[in-house]
């Protein structure tokens, strides 16, 4: 250790002669009054600082691989060298990296041999990995806000990595919402009152054919403080789940766990869930049934305006009807809208929006009776949170890949980092290190001592247990298995 931490002081040393230099330089224009700023002088000290983050990279695995060779250790647990000075590259913060490695062998307790690189095992560098952890969770950073060719081109200096690297790491990133609950606080709030919005985004795939992106978010009402940033209010404490669910009950799952183990739900009173009445939205109150449903008025006021295009007297007549919920009142106006046109698709189109204002009375009835409803606003949440990085501009999505896109962008919203896709990448490779551990440790030999037959199938037939859930409906369900 004493001679690598040598090593490194030297290579510090070495690079010092040229930061100063550049300083010396920047600071003698600024004193002959020669037009300079302050990035003519962080520019090329950026570049010689990751030309020196890049050696030292270089050094260390270097010497640390040489340092393994010549152990003790090495040899009494059975590795023997099988080649030398193999080369890798690996993509750095500090950009691309090659350095040179030793590969090894030895032969395990039934016989076979095993083959590995005992300083990339110490590193966590995987055979066929090309990116160090954090560049991979930059990449996925950027990725949520721009294009994959953009982020391959823009995280690392002088490397562009290809957009379906990055498209590939955005894929195999799991667990978003696991992170960021562990931060949680362990006290459950107590609140009267809980509004639960839902809507959609319909995103173009690569086969031409349209796939739905959902969204939900839960919170407590609008803070007392406007936003002057965004000219909006700002919701209080507001979460939200999004992706591709094929089944509805699997978002309202979510949902429903995140309320549990979120909330006193004994303290509960009321609970809303607006949105446009879409089935998969109403099918919360499967899930909430003591829940009341408050119909979105930017979709409502669609069917309002188709009914009364040609009439501004009636529109104002029917919404005054429908801010009191007075059925009769609204029967009566689209009776004399109907009567009032001859036109037989114009009448067809007043008989639509008719259908749909009947079918969600009593989301209107709801907002119209209870003081403590509230109007959704989740079409512009929709807008801002996936519309805006899926379907507004025209490109083509696989399903997987506008779910987890989905999934990052509500990540986000609700406050992750980049560290915390650092944090998960982590976990992800510490999971899979544990795992090709014990697969090693394993016999596999058929029946009983294979993996499979240890430990049995995967419970993976019900989406909290395929999702890999762990709070308190993942257990209530685990315990009838």
């Amino acid at each position: 250790m004493l001679d690598i931490i040598t090593q490194v002081r030297q290579v510090f040393e070495e690079s010092e002669g040229q930061v100063i230099k550049i300083i010396e330089e920047k600071l003698k224009n600024i004193e002959n009054s020669q037009a300079e700023d302050i990035s003519t002088l962080t520019a090329p000290l950026e570049l010689e600082l990751n030309k020196l983050g890049r050696k030292l990279v270089k050094e260390v695995l270097e010497l640390k691989d040489s340092e393994i060779k010549n152990s003790d250790e090495r040899l009494l647990e059975g590795w023997k060298v099988e080649r030398k000075n193999d080369k890798k590259s690996l993509i750095t913060v500090f950009g691309e990296t090659e350095y040179s490695r030793t590969y090894y062998r030895r032969e395990n307790e039934v016989g076979d041999y095993e083959y590995t690189y005992l300083v990339n095992d110490l590193f966590g560098i995987g055979n066929h990995q090309r990116l160090e952890p954090l560049v991979e969770a930059k990449l996925i950073d950027a990725a949520s806000d721009t294009s994959y060719r953009k982020s391959g081109k823009r995280t690392v200096n002088d490397v562009t990595i290809s957009d379906s690297t990055v498209m590939n790491k955005v894929h195999k990133l799991e667990g978003l919402d696991e992170e960021l609950e562990d931060k949680e606080e362990d006290n459950k709030r107590e609140v009267e009152v809980l509004y639960i919005e839902a809507d959609e985004d319909h995103v173009a795939l690569q086969s031409g054919r349209n796939a739905i992106a959902k969204l939900v978010y839960v919170h407590e009402g609008y803070q007392e403080e406007y936003d002057k940033e965004s000219s909006r209010s700002r919701l209080k404490n507001v979460k939200y789940i999004a992706g591709e669910y094929e089944e509805s009950e699997e978002i309202w799952l979510e949902v429903v766990d995140y309320l549990y183990e979120t909330y006193d739900m004994d303290r509960v009173k009321k609970i809303f869930i607006g949105g446009d009445g879409d089935p998969w939205i109403k099918e919360g109150l499967n899930w909430l049934p003591e829940a009341k449903f408050i119909l979105d008025r930017y979709h409502l006021n669609d069917y309002v305006i188709t009914a009364t295009v040609h009439s501004k007297k009636h529109r104002n007549m029917l919404w005054g009807a429908l801010n009191t919920a007075n059925r009769d009142k609204v029967s009566i106006l689209f009776s004399d809208l109907i009567g009032r046109t001859e036109d037989d698709r114009r009448k067809e189109r007043i008989r639509e929006a008719r259908h749909y204002i009947y079918n969600q009375w009593e989301g209107i009835k709801n907002a119209a009776e209870d003081k403590d409803a509230i109007n959704p606003s989740a079409e512009g949440h929709v807008s801002h949170i996936l519309a805006s990085r899926l379907s507004s501009r025209p490109m083509g999505w696989s399903k997987i890949g506008m779910d987890r896109m989905s999934k990052l962008r509500a990540f986000k919203f609700n406050g992750g980092t980049e560290k915390d896709i650092f944090a998960l990448i982590r976990k992800r490779d510490r999971d899979r290190e544990k795992q090709d551990f014990l697969e090693k440790m394993t016999v596999k030999k058929p029946g009983k001592n294979t993996l499979a037959g240890k430990y049995g199938e995967k419970k993976d037939n019900i989406p909290a247990i395929r999702r890999g859930k762990v709070r308190g409906t993942y257990q209530m369900l685990k315990g009838f298995m």
